[in-house]
């Protein structure tokens, strides 16, 4: 909040491929990247036993509180992503 600026989410996927059960061992893969101005995504992958049983992705756009507006993502917090 401090620079006027804020991350929401525009839309949340999941797909889910197989069952899990409790206690089952799940390993969570995840990565972000830009894509556009104002967008970033977040990708999950979850896997039992080396098989994927399950994806998503979360989109989140970059706000200017003032304005009330998407806004392009500073340079700094870009780099962040490499």
């Amino acid at each position: 909040y401090k620079r006027g600026e804020i991350w929401l989410i525009r839309k949340n996927e999941a797909k889910y491929i197989k069952s899990a059960k409790l206690m089952d061992k799940i390993e969570i893969h995840t990565y972000t990247q830009t894509e556009g101005k104002a967008t970033s995504c977040r990708y999950f992958e979850f896997k039992k036993d080396g098989e994927l049983i399950a994806s998503g992705k979360t989109e989140f756009v970059y706000i200017d509180l003032e304005k009330n507006r998407p806004k392009a993502i500073p340079a700094e917090i870009i780099a962040l992503y490499s």
